[in-house]
């Protein structure tokens, strides 16, 4: 009896990551489209567009990171760090795919540690709250 519960606690564990993920991504896109509606739609200078696409990734790194910390309940710091970077990943990897421009984005631009520093921020917010 203990190890059923004991596998039940490990499959609903991936199942709130994996579920954490899909907001965070779904939360990702839906900003990435509005940012593109906007400077499609009306004058916004260019030059804002980056910094539109960098606040895209922070938000849902900050989700991201205080949601895991409370699935781990430790480590708040290190674990938004480290599921902000799997989610920084897998959407430059993703754009690096659907833009075939794989070799050409620069992976270690300074500014991508803005969603790490979200991602470790929501995790340090979020190992101190109670589930």
């Amino acid at each position: 009896m203990g190890m059923g519960t004991a596998k039940e606690g490990r499959k609903g564990f991936g199942g709130k990551l994996l579920k954490l993920y899909g907001i965070s991504l779904g939360l990702t896109a839906a900003l990435v489209l509005t940012g593109a509606a906007l400077f499609c739609l009306t004058g916004l200078p260019e030059g804002l567009y980056r910094p539109w696409m960098l606040l895209s990734l922070c938000g849902p790194c900050v989700l991201l990171g205080y949601g895991s910390a409370q699935i781990f309940g430790k480590r708040g710091l290190l674990t938004g760090l480290l599921t902000a970077a799997i989610l920084l990943v897998f959407v430059l990897g993703t754009a690096g795919i659907l833009l075939q421009t794989g070799t050409e984005i620069n992976w270690f631009q300074p500014l991508y540690s803005l969603p790490l520093l979200a991602g470790a921020a929501g995790g340090f917010l979020g190992v101190g709250r109670t589930k």
